[in-house]
Parts: structure tokens; sequence; C-alpha cells
């Protein structure tokens, strides 16, 4: 990724945390992405991760690991569970 993009990336999703969040600014992210790319032989899938700056190696395992539990809580929770 090239420092123009980083830095677009990372003003992008401080800026969303802004918007979003009562007072909250960004203390750190971990962004995973798929990219797909269709060629003769069909179809091809690729994986992308970008974490913010220095963010420290625990601080993304936390974060990514919250990312797999509320992913597979959202997905597996019927309409039925809110009652």
């Amino acid at each position: 990724m090239s420092a123009e993009t980083k830095q677009a990336v990372d003003d992008a999703i401080a800026a969303h945390i802004a918007d979003e969040g009562d007072g909250h600014f960004l203390s750190g992210y971990a962004l995973i992405a798929a990219g797909q790319r269709i060629d003769s032989e069909g179809g091809r899938t690729l994986y992308y991760k970008e974490f913010s700056t220095d963010l420290p190696f625990h601080e993304a395992v936390g974060l990514t690991s919250y990312l797999a539990l509320a992913v597979e809580h959202d997905m597996f929770q019927s309409d039925d569970d809110d009652e």
C-alpha cells in the first residue's frame, strides 16, 4: 500500500469513528478485505490485511479475535433470540 493510500485509509477510518462515536477517536484498527479477479481460468480471491500504524501485536490479535467472535455471533443469532 502506498503511503498516500495508507494515509487516506487512516483518515477515512478516523473520520468514520468520529462521526459514529460520541466523542470517540480512533485508537487503532485492523482491516480485512477480499479482492477478486476474474480471468480466463475463472476467479481468484486474494485476501488483504492492514493495521493502523504502530499497532502493537497484542492489540492486532485482540481486534481480529473480537471481529471473528462478533461475526460468528451475528451470523448465528436468529431474530427470535432478541425476544
